[in-house]
């Protein structure tokens, strides 16, 4: 039996030849996508850390101007609010229940 031209080894040859040209071409196609997948990343990482030192700098400067700004827009607080003492509970409200 074995073939003495060696055309089975030749045509054994050809096909891993071919699967090498397709392995090469998924390689390639793979290594594209990370590229790209990696090129997203940044830019979103990018993002994230443009947002967290907004966030930062409201918290910073941004949330004494809202503070500032309601103060001045608003009316007098309540009298418990200038008062050293904790707000008074719903439940110790005078004259609630105290019927005549």
């Amino acid at each position: 039996g074995a073939d003495v031209d060696g055309d089975p080894l030749r045509a054994r040859l050809a096909w891993l030849v071919r699967q090498n040209g397709e392995l090469r071409e998924g390689l390639e196609g793979s290594n594209r996508e990370n590229e790209r997948l990696r090129g997203e990343l940044k830019s979103s990482a990018q993002k994230v850390a443009e947002l967290e030192e907004e966030r930062e700098r409201f918290f910073d400067e941004g949330i004494f101007d809202v503070v500032n700004q309601i103060s001045q827009n608003s009316c007098m607080p309540p009298s418990w609010m200038l008062s050293p003492r904790s707000p008074p509970s719903p439940h110790s409200a005078g004259g609630a229940g105290s019927g005549d």
